[in-house]
């Protein structure tokens, strides 16, 4: 007979234990849960906001929630966002993820955490509207082919009579969506990498951030924080403007598994239009130039249109959604405000997912 389901905060040193339990719900991830990243993840997080289930002594369950400053409306709030739901696959069904969301709403209410927001998988997404979120749309991945060959070898390569099929349709394929951003014109200024965020940035986001309802605070610290503090995984960064100002900037991340090489734009902030389609422009080259077959991309719908988005040659795929959901645990932000997605300046670097 097994021990009773019990649940409590984090405490010093439940971490590996946790990232092996991580380990074990995502047997079939393609890239293992590093020590590394959960101590990257939760370095500002409150212990009260980070839940463990246990039966016995053994760890069966883990939710948290990441604080984010978030822009809502004309205030910001700590808002969080809810990662890493994980359940021991033989403690499935049993409610332990109701516990963990029920412990850390308390916590939550009390820490002053207004809202939560989360991009949950399939499994876990049914389970989140039961215990009080609500869905608020769709994210769109775009997908842009680079090398439809290589892309259409990735799925279909086991049919060896499709080969000669796939060389001649790729072709012309690439040479149309090159063409296509060619013919995208934006503003030419000079685009540098930058190792680390500094003020500029900041500046750049108090101009841009009232063209937004709700948007995490893209000042240096976030920055810095999400892409250039990382020891598990690599971003290259990108500042348009000059010494004293930023027009924008971007983040590339350039991943290769199962035979394929993918390219993402992971995030991207611009004061004008010119120079958000300058940027998306060279971030298309920049992956060309290292061979990427494919790249990915959130945009966001507050300053990208689809129209642009086929004029780049990016293609949409309904199996490349990713839902958002909103859990208000305190009544400080209006829901609806915040169940409206246009409402949202959202990209893949406000997820975990990269």
């Amino acid at each position: 007979m097994r021990e009773p389901i019990s649940v409590r905060t984090y405490q010093k040193g439940d971490e590996r234990e946790i990232v092996d339990l991580i380990n074990v719900a995502y047997a079939q991830a393609s890239k293992k849960y590093s020590l590394e990243k959960w101590q990257w993840k939760f370095r500002h997080t409150p212990s009260s906001l980070i839940a463990v289930a246990e039966s016995g002594n053994q760890m069966i369950g883990h939710m948290a929630i990441v604080p984010v400053r978030m822009k809502a409306g004309e205030e910001v709030v700590t808002a969080g966002q809810a990662v890493d739901l994980v359940v021991h696959p033989d403690f499935r069904r049993k409610g332990v993820f109701l516990s963990l969301a029920k412990a850390l709403i308390g916590s939550s209410e009390v820490g002053g955490v207004p809202v939560w927001y989360g991009f949950p998988n399939s499994p876990a997404y049914g389970g989140h509207l039961k215990s009080g979120w609500f869905d608020v749309g769709s994210v769109r991945i775009r997908l842009r082919f680079l090398n439809t060959h290589n892309v259409l070898t990735h799925y279909f390569g086991g049919v060896e009579s499709l080969s000669p099929i796939m060389a001649v349709l790729s072709r012309p394929i690439d040479a149309t969506f090159s063409a296509l951003t060619r013919s995208e014109k934006g503003e030419d200024s000079e685009i540098l990498q930058c190792g680390t965020f500094d003020e500029r940035v900041d500046r750049l986001w108090d101009e841009v951030s009232e063209s937004h309802q709700i948007a995490a605070v893209r000042d240096r610290d976030f920055l810095n924080w999400r892409y250039c503090e990382r020891e598990d995984e690599s971003y290259v960064a990108f500042v348009s403007g000059d010494h004293n100002e930023a027009h924008g900037y971007v983040v590339l991340a350039l991943r290769e598994g199962l035979g394929t090489k993918i390219g993402y734009i992971v995030d991207i902030l611009a004061r004008k239009q010119d120079v958000l389609h300058n940027m998306i422009r060279f971030s298309l080259d920049y992956f060309e130039e290292r061979d990427a077959d494919l790249v990915k991309f959130w945009y966001p719908h507050t300053i990208v249109t689809d129209k642009h988005m086929r004029r780049y040659g990016f293609l949409f795929s309904p199996r490349t959604e990713v839902k958002l959901i909103v859990r208000v645990n305190l009544p400080r932000l209006p829901k609806e405000t915040l169940s409206q997605p246009a409402n949202w300046y959202l990209t893949m670097g406000d997820s975990d997912q990269i």
